[in-house]
């Protein structure tokens, strides 16, 4: 999946489960290849009085009260196989911050190099139906030694490969103005980040956004970006151009993170 046609995967993805305002993917990474994986949900608090009242109303039994939770450990644990091999559930709990209710979990893995993760956030929601929505996998290579060195292979076709057609252009174009006429403004709030961190000291990367031992692959926050939507609607015709050029229209827009070099390269110690 090409670059700038992912995040609008990610919006059309966050217009459905738009009650969920944040997920955040954190890969811990230790020099030896293991490592766990941080996960955090939150919902907004008038979706999850939604779905409170959904719950009540589907209720079989009318005797029995039970708490709502958003959290559903069963699910959390049957998501652990589809990260990889050797990934195990630790642990998760519920959690209340800045008004938002939702969910942190922890997953263990063996071996980075077996490690892959879903860049589209539909499946943290537990709202994800018949899991139908399409898997763009994250996969990593982690080479031993010192330093190590950690391949993260980006699940995006490559952008020079082809072009869209005028006819495509243009009806893509109305597509994302019906989006920002009738969508976007539903969405201010959403936001998806994707990040790795190492336990050790980063000596070398070509990763576009560092911070210390953390590498952000991709940070999404709609409140900035559906404040210029000129420039959104730029960005979402760049599809089949020039990198470089994409490059410099990211650095203009607010509200974007979204690494750009396939593989990113990280050797830490």
């Amino acid at each position: 999946m090409k670059t700038a046609k992912r995040l609008f995967v990610i919006i059309i993805i966050a217009f459905f489960f738009s009650g969920c305002l944040e997920v955040q993917t954190t890969v811990n990474v230790n020099k030896d290849g293991s490592g766990t994986i941080n996960e955090k949900v939150l919902f907004s608090k008038d979706m999850v009085a939604l779905l409170s009242g959904f719950s009540k109303s589907d209720s079989s039994d009318t005797t029995k009260s039970s708490k709502f939770s958003l959290m559903n450990v069963e699910e959390l644990k049957s998501h652990a196989p589809e990260m990889g091999e050797g990934v195990k559930f630790v642990s998760s709990k519920e959690i209340k911050e800045d008004g938002k209710e939702g969910y942190t979990a922890v997953y263990s893995f063996t071996d980075l190099s077996k490690l892959k993760i879903n860049e589209n956030p539909d499946n943290k929601t537990g709202m994800s139906g018949n899991d139908q929505g399409k898997k763009d996998y994250m996969t990593f290579q982690f080479k031993p030694g010192s330093p190590a060195e950690i391949l993260v292979n980006m699940s995006r076709e490559d952008m020079n490969k082809e072009s869209r057609n005028k006819k495509n252009s243009k009806d893509t174009s109305n597509v994302n103005n019906v989006f920002a006429k009738q969508f976007l403004t539903m969405m201010e709030d959403f936001r998806v980040t994707v990040r790795i961190h190492v336990n050790g000291n980063i000596e070398s990367t070509n990763a576009s956004y560092v911070n210390g031992s953390n590498v952000t692959l991709f940070d999404v926050s709609f409140k900035e970006l559906v404040k210029d939507k000129d420039k959104l609607d730029k960005f979402s015709r760049m599809e089949g151009h020039d990198v470089n050029e994409l490059k410099e229209l990211l650095k203009s827009v607010p509200g974007i993170k979204m690494e750009l070099n396939n593989p990113v390269t990280i050797k830490f110690d």
